[in-house]
């Protein structure tokens, strides 16, 4: 999954860089991020870990494929 922060700027979605499952997202502790060149803005933004959250469109993708491997094991 990808991890999305909003542009400061903007306020548009912008992807981070960070690819990570929820899981380990929770458990990693909060700490200061910097993207170095947002594609909505062109600026630099400083951000921390907890600002973040997980595109649902990866999710549904991995979904849907878990769904077709247990309709062909059937």
């Amino acid at each position: 999954m990808k991890l999305i922060i909003a542009c400061p700027v903007t306020d548009e979605p912008v992807p981070t860089g960070i690819r990570i499952d929820p899981v380990s997202l929770a458990a990693m502790p909060i700490v200061k991020a910097t993207l170095e060149r947002c594609p909505a803005c062109d600026g630099r933004h400083e951000w921390f870990t907890n600002e973040g959250w997980l595109t649902a469109e990866d999710y549904e993708v991995m979904e849907a494929t878990a769904a077709g491997r247990r309709m062909r094991a059937a």
